[in-house]
């Protein structure tokens, strides 16, 4: 592991059984999502690496992304932790952050957060005030992460939270924290539906829409300058 260096694993294992399809390859506002996904990691993190659980993803993937390595399981099948494991094995980051392949918002100034609270933890995650927690918008330390990755596997568990069982010091993040840092928590959104995302298309279009108002004011001249 190189001390001090960042990395991104983005799981891209699933079946996407509601869909019929690759729902990493579906279109959101002419871009797939996966390509989202991985255009927001880009100045996160120093590498990324994606796991997928078929060479043919890996062929399909490899046409749209670059800077990027893309791996295939190879030792254990199903569930997220399998990809996990691949990855983790994989990366040179001594703390590497977990995304989905499915969740186009996910925001890089609050992974950049949780990067830096992850130093001296095994995870930063973020956690509701019900409890739930979103493990795949979290950093860990990634030869804690392997470890407990291992062990969840080893006992025929593989999903995420079997793996966070096995960490022992884990700091959560409010997400009432992170909203008021940001104007909304869309970064927490994830596809599993057709209605899943065509919400996620109203949510990029009002984005786009609010991106091209404060531009548009930006660039007006101020009315209390005076004029030569």
């Amino acid at each position: 592991m190189l001390t001090g260096s960042k990395s991104a694993i983005i799981l891209a294992g699933g079946c996407s059984s509601r869909f019929g399809e690759d729902k990493a390859l579906l279109l959101l506002a002419e871009k797939t999502l996966i390509e989202r996904v991985h255009e927001r990691l880009l100045d996160v993190v120093d590498e990324i690496v994606v796991s997928v659980s078929t060479e043919a993803q890996k062929r399909s993937y490899l046409q749209l992304l670059n800077d990027c390595l893309i791996v295939t399981e190879n030792r254990f099948h199903g569930g997220p932790l399998a990809g996990l494991y691949t990855g983790l094995k994989t990366v040179s980051g001594n703390r590497v952050a977990v995304v989905g392949c499915d969740m186009p918002f996910i925001s890089g100034n609050r992974l950049k957060l949780l990067f830096e609270l992850c130093l001296g933890y095994d995870a930063a995650i973020p956690r509701w005030p019900s409890g739930y927690i979103e493990p795949l918008h979290s950093v860990y330390d990634s030869s804690s992460c392997l470890g407990a990755t291992e062990k969840a596997l080893a006992t025929g568990r593989v999903d995420m939270r079997a793996m966070i069982s096995h960490l022992r010091d884990v700091k959560y993040f409010p997400t009432e924290t992170i909203q008021e840092l940001e104007s909304d928590l869309t970064m927490f959104v994830n596809i599993n539906t057709q209605s899943d995302l065509e919400k996620a298309g109203h949510i990029l279009q009002s984005a786009l829409a609010r991106e091209s108002s404060n531009n548009h004011y930006g660039s007006m001249p101020d009315p209390a300058q005076k004029l030569p």
